[in-house]
């Protein structure tokens, strides 16, 4: 009854902790107590499979947090190895055992692997320092059973810091092109460069700054949607299309002279500069205009 009990509680405490260094500790402890030895360590395979490293350990596996074990290297390397329960009656007399390990005391050791499916996650190793034969077939058989269990926690456990590492990450460029996003729309309200941004296809205003509505002499609540041959910015489809021709081909134009005319038959001339950008999925036209007018004025004047 005590042991299904622990077993119980044991599982339910396991598979509902989320964070990876608690749920360790958890597993270090529930098994000290369930085993009755407080020598407990758990190494963990990287996520590539190619090293394998003790997490965490109590009792006399404290020694060894940090270290890294090769396949095929003492009881923890042989599980690894195997992937199956490696059960040693007497580690000083075993022949497999590890020099780093002798001179410590170390008498009855046990090793249960940890799984996902096909895959080695690592390794539970339980010692007794007191008596050899210490771990009876029914102490085996129940530090499988909490193998099991760990191995399905452990699993969880990386899923959840995967999600977790995701969010905060993704949480990250959002905040970065929200900053982006802001510096960028500063930058284009207040610049006195004439900006617009229109499609590709059809030539459909979807933003502009102050500097382009008045240079154009029109108002957002009339353009915005509406395309630029729709406003009578272009004087027939034919030219437009010829524009987007050349700016498929080139991918960049520059020193475009543009005539603007406004509602009140006033006339304006800009260079223009025109670059194709993507705008979620959609290729559109950035159009940058700098108003010549004055100058081509005194230039006038002057001759």
């Amino acid at each position: 009854a005590n042991y299904l009990t622990a077993l119980h509680e044991t599982t339910f405490g396991l598979l509902n902790r989320l964070e990876l260094k608690p749920l360790l500790e958890s597993i270090l402890l529930r098994t000290a107590h369930l085993l009755e030895t407080p020598h407990v360590g758990i190494d963990l395979a990287s996520l590539d499979g190619v090293v394998l490293r003790q997490e965490m350990g109590i009792g006399i596996y404290q020694t060894w947090n940090g270290t890294y074990t090769e396949k095929g290297q003492g009881v923890t390397g042989k599980v690894w190895e195997s992937g199956t329960t490696i059960v040693v009656e007497d580690y000083e007399l075993w022949e497999g055992k590890n020099t780093i390990a002798l001179g410590l005391g170390l008498r009855s050791v046990v090793g249960a692997p940890l799984k996902s499916g096909d895959k080695i996650l690592g390794a539970l190793l339980v010692s007794s320092l007191d008596k050899p034969n210490y771990f009876t077939s029914d102490k085996v058989i129940l530090l499988e059973r909490l193998a099991a269990l760990a191995s399905l926690a452990i699993d969880n456990a990386r899923l959840y810091e995967s999600a977790q590492k995701e969010i905060r990450e993704r949480k990250l460029v959002e905040d970065d092109l929200r900053s982006s996003e802001e510096r960028f729309r500063k930058v284009f309200n207040n610049s006195s460069v004439a900006i617009a941004i229109v499609t590709l296809e059809e030539g459909i205003f979807l933003e502009a700054n102050q500097a382009f509505w008045d240079l154009a002499g029109r108002t957002p609540l009339e353009s915005l949607g509406r395309s630029a041959v729709d406003l009578d910015l272009w004087s027939n489809p034919d030219e437009r299309a010829k524009f987007v021709q050349e700016l498929l081909e080139k991918g960049s134009l520059e020193n475009v002279e543009v005539e603007f005319t406004g509602k009140n038959g006033q006339s304006k001339l800009a260079l223009g500069y025109y670059e194709l950008i993507d705008i979620k999925g959609q290729r559109c036209i950035l159009c940058m205009f700098y108003d010549v007018s004055v100058q081509r004025q005194a230039q006038h004047d002057l001759k």
